[in-house]
């Protein structure tokens, strides 16, 4: 399966009947490593704690190839043709319109002087019926609601953590964008339930509501610090979110606010011996 067809961040949402647990719940022995730790540090060479649905079973199942981890749905069909984004990291992103009606294996990882390129247009002339810039930042996700359609940007390099989300426009036949919030940090992963948008940022867990005009968001949970161990997936099931990462999977029940942190950390001793035995990981507490 490419990335194009992946559900948006591995995002699902399946709260209506009672959903069975299928990964190992009794891996809380282990404490959640802290940020700038050694622990933290080895975990990163840990395998990535995918979940997923099937059926009526939450599972998790490790990916040990950091490219095949799932990444955002990038292409949103629209009115007059699609709208696409890009995420290049520390080397920029942005979103794009194409007038093209059959748009299929589009990388998000697309350098951006190929973008003109591979939407076949001259993305500079907004009045032509041609390709163009809508924005540009580090896609993250579209979320869809009601006849209303929003996308998530942000990036997360060095210093910089930042994200954002705005409100997908069309006026006359151009599309742009208007900005609705300011994040605070990068979007990793979400899901959908109705109205609520729920999010995992580098730093936080946080709830958008979508039910009226101004959209409000609320963080359940700041300085979570998980932003280095890749938040790859999340789930809403039986009044809780699971979000996979690397090493790990944490819960939040919704209703009580309590978090449980589930220890999946394995990594090969080889691998890490030349990261124990440099001197920076060596001042690490």
């Amino acid at each position: 399966m490419d990335n194009n067809e992946k559900t948006s961040f591995s995002s699902m949402s399946n709260n209506a009947n009672e959903i069975k647990i299928g990964f190992d719940r009794n891996r809380i022995d282990g404490i959640y490593p802290k940020p700038g730790s050694k622990d933290y540090s080895r975990a990163n060479f840990s395998d990535d704690i995918v979940l997923g649905m099937e059926g009526d079973l939450l599972s998790a199942y490790a990916i040990n190839d950091k490219t095949k981890t799932p990444e955002p749905v990038n292409k949103l069909k629209v009115e007059n043709g699609y709208i696409i984004g890009f995420d290049m990291g520390e080397f920029g992103g942005s979103v794009h319109f194409t007038p093209l009606q059959d748009v299929v294996n589009v990388p998000i990882d697309t350098e951006f002087y190929d973008v003109p390129r591979l939407l076949s247009s001259h993305y500079s002339h907004r009045d032509s019926g041609e390709s163009y810039n809508i924005l540009n930042e580090n896609f993250r996700g579209f979320i869809l609601h009601n006849d209303r359609k929003f996308v998530l940007t942000g990036i997360a390099h060095m210093t910089k953590d930042v994200g954002c989300l705005y409100e997908l426009l069309l006026e006359g036949n151009i599309w742009h964008v208007k900005k609705l919030i300011d994040i605070g940090s990068r979007p990793h992963v979400f899901v959908q339930s109705g109205a609520t948008t729920y999010l995992a940022s580098s730093r936080s867990l946080l709830r958008i509501n979508q039910a009226d005009d101004k959209l409000k968001i609320k963080t359940l949970v700041k300085n979570v610090g998980w932003g280095s161990l890749y938040p790859n997936s999340l789930v809403y099931a039986n009044d809780s979110l699971y979000v996979g990462m690397r090493g790990f999977i944490y819960e939040y029940n919704l209703k009580s606010g309590k978090e449980k942190w589930y220890n999946y950390i394995s990594y090969d001793a080889e691998d890490v011996k030349s990261l124990e035995k440099s001197e920076w990981f060596n001042k690490l507490p």
